[in-house]
């Protein structure tokens, strides 16, 4: 008896208590990941009975809907279901998408059979958009879902840089496009988020379905940079935007994650797969999040040429330098390139360019890429440490401002905010 009762003191004392755990519940309120987020999705006449994927002929099977001189398909991206014909794209069908109603009809199961899929949805002029939900097969409760709807307000030159790329699909294949005017927008709703307080500050707390499979708890073990890993965010209390940058306060998930709150940093103890609920522990952390102000960190990446450097050594003192983290297989760092060259002339004396290309890359092709355009500026090649420390807020292209002094201006830079402060600072 006595061994027992010193056996519930080592219990009741030397166990440590979770009775400070915070659990957050988030209702199933879907919301964009960025202000004025959405994608101009081009829509490709149908005009085939099978899909080529991979070297694979698929038989299209169409639900019944009559004449189909009116139908055309999308490519919604997905990557929750296992066993489809392509495992990151859900096709989508779309009746009479030339005229005031348009019926829409999404793969569900990504067998390329629509008549099993029992639902389909509808916009119109006095009904512009409407929301899609994708099943994830493995668990059907978690969901991922589009805003779908007509292509309104986008400006003239936006539209003209897609259709360059669009207009360019491959014909063989059944991808002719639309006339553009009836080309869609698509935004994905893959953040779910709730208002509370933690330590009497009100907060905002978020969840994001990174690698889009509808679940919210996925961390990627596979690539160097973790980058498939979903993430846990903070914002301010109301706000209906809440960032996704670590910049800001979001958490990649790893094995194990922690999260800064108010400068307090926290375990993450649990996510509930669909994103019902969250499962915070506080500890006695410090925090190392890279701010605005900060030193750029001296991480060490090769030059196109070969030779080794870093990043601070790489850097002009005196001038802005703009780190732009791309790829040759991103349309938006494509199309970005005029404006670079146009910046680097006017400018050079006071701006410093330095592009680092993704390193999955074959080098030989990189380096022919910089040739052929005739990128004068410096061009090396990113690592996995540069794209966790810097690149973990998102894709490509990703531009990080360092000012003068060598000190972190602005992440996630836009060209026009940096092309306005170069005049101002020529000034």
């Amino acid at each position: 008896m006595k061994y027992l009762f010193c056996l519930i003191l080592l219990v009741v004392f030397f166990i440590p208590s979770h009775s400070k755990d915070l659990k957050f519940y988030f209702k199933n309120l879907h919301r964009e990941p960025r202000e004025n987020y959405g994608n101009i999705d081009p829509l490709y006449l149908f005009t085939f009975d099978t899909l080529r994927v991979d070297d694979i002929d698929f038989p299209v099977i169409l639900p019944k809907i009559g004449n189909i001189e009116n139908l055309a398909f999308s490519q919604l991206f997905f990557t929750g279901r296992e066993n489809a014909v392509n495992p990151k794209i859900t096709f989508t069908l779309f009746k009479n998408y030339n005229s005031d109603t348009i019926e829409i009809f999404p793969d569900l199961n990504g067998n390329m059979d629509f008549t099993d899929d029992s639902i389909s949805y509808f916009i119109s002029k006095k009904n512009p958009f409407t929301y899609i939900n994708l099943p994830n097969s493995k668990n059907p409760d978690g969901k991922f879902q589009y805003k779908i709807g007509y292509l309104v307000g986008v400006d003239s030159m936006v539209i003209l840089k897609y259709k360059e790329h669009f207009y360019n699909d491959d014909k063989s294949k059944g991808f002719i496009t639309t006339d553009s005017k009836y080309w869609i927008s698509e935004t994905r709703l893959n953040v779910l988020s709730c208002d509370t307080v933690v330590d009497g500050d009100s907060i905002q707390i978020g969840l994001m379905d990174w690698n889009c499979n509808g679940l919210y708890n996925d961390i990627d073990t596979i690539l160097e940079n973790n980058f498939n890993s979903d993430r846990i965010l903070v914002g301010y209390y109301g706000n209906d935007i809440i960032s996704h940058e670590p910049s800001a306060g979001a958490s990649i998930l790893l094995p194990e994650t922690f999260v800064d709150i108010r400068g307090r940093i926290y375990q993450l103890i649990e996510i509930e797969p669909t994103g019902k609920y969250a499962v915070l522990r506080p500890t006695n952390k410090t925090s190392s999040i890279l701010r605005i102000g900060d030193d750029l960190p001296d991480l060490k990446f090769k030059l196109i040429s070969g030779d080794s450097t870093s990043l601070r050594r790489i850097i002009v003192k005196g001038k802005y330098n703009l780190i732009d983290m791309w790829s040759i297989g991103c349309k938006g760092c494509i199309m970005s390139i005029p404006k670079f060259q146009m910046l680097d002339s006017l400018y050079h004396d006071k701006f410093n360019i330095i592009a680092l290309h993704d390193w999955q890359s074959a080098f030989n092709v990189i380096q022919k890429y910089i040739e052929k355009k005739s990128l004068k500026w410096t061009n090396g090649i990113l690592t996995p440490e540069i794209a966790k420390n810097l690149l973990a807020s998102g894709g490509y292209p990703y531009y990080i401002l360092v000012d003068p002094d060598g000190k972190i201006f602005k992440f996630n830079a836009y060209l026009n905010e940096v092309e306005n402060l170069l005049k101002k600072f020529s000034n």
